[in-house]
């Protein structure tokens, strides 16, 4: 049976240790192994998103991965591609490139952003900025609000760009997190041999 590689093509540093966090979180109900091998890809960004993918996994997976079965997983906010007439990423194209290798695609979405999913734990996030729990969220989006908060405890949110996103994503609790956006991790679950129960607690599918 050929060993399984799960790739994920995330857009900057904060999502690459978010979801690398995310992975280790899930990792802990299948004794420590998940059924897949995971890869973290950082696409920096989603302008030229089809060639860089392109790229990155014929120079970074396939001449390292020979005989695995691989999926890959985009990994990205909604929001821009809801509010834009024309969406900066034809995703059709993108899956186009990647299936002739045999790899199948799958659709991580945060909706309507990554920040979104931080404020779900909005009491740890504000016990890393040091600033009460009840501080209110102040923008008309996730993010204006995210970065609001930071502001108030004298820190600058760089969305994708942090090198320090690591200090920050370790404060949140995984599990209020995972609860809350089961759903719409479920393809990277199935993958992985992870599902949900009706109380949107994780376990391994045996």
């Amino acid at each position: 049976m050929a060993k399984k590689l799960a790739v994920l093509l995330v857009e900057g540093d904060t999502e690459y240790a978010f979801y690398k966090r995310l992975i280790n979180y899930l990792n802990q109900f299948n004794s420590g192994e998940l059924f897949s091998e995971i890869k973290y890809l950082n696409m920096h960004g989603i302008g030229g998103y089809c060639a860089k993918a392109y790229r990155k996994i014929s120079y970074e997976v396939l001449p390292h991965y020979t005989g695995y079965k691989i999926a890959v997983f985009f990994c990205y906010d909604t929001d821009v591609f809801d509010y834009e007439k024309r969406p900066p990423v034809n995703w059709k194209e993108v899956e186009k490139a990647l299936k002739k290798y045999n790899i199948r695609c799958y659709h991580i979405k945060a909706k309507p952003s990554i920040e979104s999913w931080f404020l779900l734990d909005n009491e740890n996030v504000c016990r890393y900025l040091r600033i009460p729990e009840n501080t209110k969220l102040v923008g008309k989006s996730d993010y204006d609000k995210l970065t609001s908060l930071f502001k108030r405890g004298n820190r600058v949110y760089l969305k994708g760009k942090d090198k320090k996103a690591e200090e920050f994503i370790n404060f949140l609790d995984m599990s209020k997190i995972m609860q809350n956006i089961c759903y719409q991790l479920k393809p990277l679950c199935k993958y992985c041999g992870i599902r949900c129960n009706e109380k949107g607690r994780c376990f391994v599918e045996r």
